[in-house]
């Protein structure tokens, strides 16, 4: 039986002041031959491109990820990002 899931990756960059990189990825499952491979992966444009962001938390709900990150000029305010998966290569966010 082949099927699909998805994961948020989170890169990190720098050294003493990092910055945070999102991914999303689409999986396919393979049970019978109990195999995971890479389907698609793309870069989230709308937060990799923004302001100096870094994720302090993520987690995945309702089949949606809720990211919680700061942004580097107000580290003292957390600030929140949903992303929900679509089909492969697609995605809704709201900030």
């Amino acid at each position: 039986m082949n099927y699909g899931t998805w994961r948020l990756i989170v890169r990190n960059v720098g050294w003493e002041h990092t910055r945070s990189f999102l991914y999303l990825q689409w999986l396919k499952i393979d049970d019978n031959n109990k195999d995971l491979k890479e389907f698609k992966t793309i870069p989230i444009t709308e937060f990799n491109s923004g302001d100096w962001r870094n994720v302090i938390d993520v987690k995945h709900h309702d089949e949606a990820f809720t990211i919680d990150f700061t942004l580097r000029s107000g580290r003292e305010k957390i600030r929140k990002v949903i992303l929900r998966p679509q089909i492969p290569g697609e995605y809704q966010i709201e900030f």
